[in-house]
């Protein structure tokens, strides 16, 4: 457990985030299909990243680090090897489906699994559509981890996604460049991250995209290797904006953020709620990327709805709290089911977070209700074993009145393992 207590001045900080996490995952797993030697600069450290690099080298695959660069030597799908023992993709979503995907045209059985925490997440809608092209899955009872997998013909498939999920579209496509026979297409009713696609694009992958119909065809060379530099994580970037959002007259500059529009969700649908935001773009290398400056500023009401959620959703935990701050608005969240099934279940855990501040809050099956209310109260504040949820709060306690607690502070080494060293640098900028 450890005790925050509240900032009584501004902010005034330049920070570099980590690199991308979403970005990082698929540049180890794009590059594992790669012939030759591919180096990544700026790759993402947290622990969901090494897991899909632990998966990798189990399969066979060469990476290792020369000072600031990862570097990835393979020879293609071709050089994968029967691994000894079960793949292990620890706490990590993103690691376990789109790695079941690729595992879904090996020609060796896999089986896959992952931490308690991961056991308990749905695999359905994975292995429906895999299973659509195909592949022989089976998996629990209760269809969670651990996956098996055993060698298959694929084939193409049409097939629309009923929720929006890049990580289903994900697998689909890694399935997709490993069909026997047909065309693999892959359509969305409300678009998703687009990391896959751009990048597969980039790497010479016979990918192609028109509006939200993603179409792939069979691999049949290696991908060609590449350099490429992964920007900063606009889910980590969130955390320091919220801070500048709800502390008075603070002010944050986030260098060398991923700008790409399916992932700034949560900065665009704040900036019409109120909040001054400038994005100013400096690259468009694997994808847009530049700097966001944050100033403090009063909000109208917030009303996120579905559409708001895919290129927010990591971020809803956030939105929970400027609302708690959004002192004489009221804040609505609705159409954030997915949140059920996180690391925890984001949404009960926001509401009991927001109850031990004093924020009037009401829990619904797809979202939450703040109505408006006076400045927070400190709190004790629990993570239940969710990262997102562990950093969100320790940033509400920055602006609470009044000391807090949180009772697991290491579990922001999932995805961020520097936050805690950025939230020093954070508070040493109010008092100075």
């Amino acid at each position: 457990m450890i005790r925050i207590s509240p900032l009584k001045t501004p902010i005034k900080v330049n920070l570099e985030v980590n690199g991308d996490k979403s970005i990082s995952h698929r540049a180890l797993i794009f590059f594992s299909l790669a012939n030759g030697k591919s180096e990544i600069t700026g790759l993402s450290k947290g622990v969901d990243v090494q897991s899909t690099k632990k998966v990798l080298t189990q399969l066979g695959v060469e990476i290792h680090q020369e000072d600031e660069k990862t570097v990835v030597r393979s020879k293609g799908l071709k050089d994968f090897r029967q691994p000894d023992e079960p793949l292990d993709a620890g706490n990590s979503g993103t690691t376990i489906r789109l790695m079941t995907g690729l595992l879904s045209g090996l020609p060796f059985p896999t089986e896959i699994t992952g931490d308690k925490s991961l056991q308990k997440r749905p695999m359905h809608r994975i292995v429906e559509p895999l299973s659509q092209m195909g592949a022989k899955i089976s998996s629990s009872p209760d269809e969670t981890a651990p996956l098996k997998i055993e060698p298959s013909a694929l084939h193409g498939i049409d097939y629309t996604l009923p929720v929006a999920s890049a990580q289903v579209k994900s697998a689909i496509i890694l399935a997709g460049l490993q069909v026997q026979s047909g065309e693999t297409i892959v359509r969305e009713k409300t678009l998703s991250r687009r990391h896959t696609e751009l990048m597969l694009q980039s790497f010479g992958a016979p990918v192609h995209v028109d509006g939200s119909v993603v179409r792939v065809q069979k691999l049949d060379e290696p991908l060609k290797s590449l350099n490429i530099s992964v920007p900063g994580d606009p889910s980590s970037a969130a955390f320091w904006a919220t801070a500048a959002a709800i502390i008075p007259d603070s002010s944050v500059v986030l260098k060398n953020i991923c700008l790409s529009p399916e992932r700034i969700g949560f900065f665009t649908i704040l900036r019409e709620f109120g909040l001054k935001i400038t994005l100013e773009e400096k690259s468009i290398t694997p994808e847009p990327s530049g700097d966001i400056r944050v100033v403090y500023s009063q909000f109208s009401d917030i009303e996120i709805l579905k559409e708001h959620i895919p290129s927010m959703v990591d971020e809803v935990p956030l939105i929970a709290v400027i609302g708690a701050f959004n002192t004489g608005h009221k804040t609505v969240v609705r159409g954030a089911q997915e949140l059920r099934v996180k690391e925890s279940d984001r949404i009960s855990a926001i509401v009991h977070n927001l109850i031990q501040m004093g924020v009037p809050v009401k829990e619904f099956e797809d979202g939450f209700d703040i109505s408006p209310n006076s400045k927070p109260t400190g709190g004790n504040f629990k993570s239940f074993g969710d990262h997102r949820i562990a950093m969100a709060f320790s940033i509400a306690a920055l602006g609470a009145e009044g000391e807090s607690t949180l009772d697991d502070a290491e579990i922001a080494s999932i995805s961020y393992p520097e936050f805690w060293e950025h939230f020093e640098m954070l508070r040493k900028s109010a008092e100075t």
